[in-house]
């Protein structure tokens, strides 16, 4: 048999991009992907789903006078990939589209397999689950709904091209999902905490759950107890630290990426130049240990590196990959991602974040007279030509004479990146880091975002 069981990646590997060159393709390149998840849902002592999923296959990449064709299939058969290949080499090249999309699914070789509840009562993973929820469920007579989930995911990469990249990767982590739902005779409210890490760093997350735990419990209930607040306009805010990195994300890192400087976003033309505070300094560093988005190659075969991307204020790289480093005449950094096999690569982020500054929190906080405190940013949207955003606090506070006051109901912060990034004026020295997921051009992908508390002296709330 010519399948997976028995032929080898490289072999495989080898004879399609001989195949393809002597087919007189310039570059080819495959990206083979197996991944296995674990996958529980528990709500109030009851299970929801509780499932193991697993899948393999192929992403080829090929070019051909200079355009771009990409093909994905689980089928890993020879005779059934060079089938699909030979079908496409033969088409009229200068009547398709830049990037042809095929992606072929094989349900019989996606297999979801739903666990026996005799059996979920024995995994550890449930054991772990169960008891966080045992812990969880008496903290307060408000709380009336936990759902918890949890996720463990092992993906194993090899990455093949006709430039000689030879490259593969095991990839593991878990995730937490901790949601508390209080309720009183007014309001409900939603307490949501997402811990996550990689590689070896598990077993710290397993210790650190009822901390995590407690973060929900108190989020939800402190929103119970918020008030609404009015649009204003030109008002301090301080960004808490860790989710605080959700909005550099969004507003500015996007901007950075590859494709989207080829089309011209906000910060195109403007290496060197300075399009932030001085206290800010901005880094992507995809070899951080245990982080979310950490991963030691690339998704085109490249070993990673840190990239700064403002020091200072100044513009000092972008996030690149192979197609957009010779658009844009610029040195490849290596930070292709996607988030499969069926998913051609582009340049994204990893684990980015603000370098610590030098203020404390409470200097932060005693500094700032009336403003707002957004301790937990959740999610928004962004246009990266103009960088104009817009995100919701899911945990926001009242600062008055220096002082934390008030909590309040879920509200929007509006404006721009590159407007936002010069009316930074004070840096913590407390970062912390948090894991999120991204959905973009290749795909959504396990990031982290990170920041320590800092203060923007202008913003607007909606």
């Amino acid at each position: 048999m010519k399948g997976y069981e028995v032929l080898n990646h490289r072999i495989l590997a080898e004879n399609i991009i001989s195949f393809c060159l002597n087919n007189n393709c310039d570059f080819v390149e495959l990206y083979f992907e197996s991944r296995s998840d674990y996958n529980l849902h528990y709500t109030n002592s009851k299970i929801n789903s509780n499932y193991m999923s697993f899948e393999s296959g192929v992403g080829i990449k090929f070019c051909k006078d200079k355009i771009e064709y990409f093909i994905s299939t689980n089928t890993l058969n020879e005779d059934h990939v060079f089938q699909q290949l030979k079908v496409y080499l033969k088409k009229d090249f200068i009547n398709l589209s830049t990037i042809l999309g095929l992606s072929e699914v094989n349900t019989k070789n996606k297999i979801k397999q739903n666990i026996h509840s005799s059996e979920v009562y024995q995994n550890k993973n449930f054991l772990k689950v169960k008891d966080l929820y045992s812990y969880m469920k008496n903290k307060s007579s408000n709380i009336k709904k936990i759902d918890l989930f949890h996720n463990n995911f092992i993906q194993e990469i090899e990455v093949y091209n006709s430039e000689g990249i030879n490259a593969s990767e095991i990839r593991k982590g878990s995730r937490f999902g901790i949601e508390s739902l209080a309720q009183n005779e007014i309001d409900t409210e939603l307490g949501i905490v997402s811990p996550a890490y990689t590689g070896d760093m598990n077993n710290e997350l397993e210790i650190q759950l009822e901390y995590y735990a407690n973060l929900s419990i108190k989020m939800a209930l402190n929103k119970l107890k918020g008030e609404h607040i009015q649009k204003k306009t030109n008002i301090p805010i301080v960004l808490g630290r860790g989710s605080g990195g959700v909005l550099f994300h969004e507003a500015c890192g996007h901007a950075l990426e590859g494709n989207f400087l080829v089309n011209q976003s906000v910060f195109y033309n403007q290496k060197n130049k300075d399009i932030a505070s001085p206290l800010i300094t901005y880094i992507d560093d995809p070899t951080q240990v245990g982080k979310w988005g950490s991963i030691l190659i690339d998704d085109e075969g490249n070993k990673t590196a840190e990239k700064t991307l403002i020091k200072n204020g100044k513009l000092n790289d972008f996030l690149l990959d192979k197609n957009s480093s010779i658009e844009l005449g610029l040195k490849n950094n290596f930070s292709a991602r996607r988030q499969s096999f069926r998913y051609p690569s582009a340049a994204r982020m990893t684990n980015t974040y603000i370098k610590n500054g030098d203020s404390s929190f409470d200097q932060i906080i005693s500094n700032t007279k009336h403003g707002i405190y957004a301790k937990t940013l959740g999610g928004g949207s962004v246009n990266p030509k103009d960088s104009e955003f817009n995100f919701t606090v899911i945990e926001g506070y009242i600062i008055n004479n220096g002082k934390i006051e008030k909590p309040l109901k879920d509200f929007r912060i509006i404006g721009k990146g590159n407007e936002v990034l010069k009316n930074v004026d004070m840096v913590g020295n407390d970062c912390i880091f948090q894991p999120g997921l991204c959905n973009a051009s290749s795909g959504k992908l396990n990031v982290t975002v990170g920041c320590p508390t800092l203060r923007i002296n202008s913003m607007n709330i909606k």
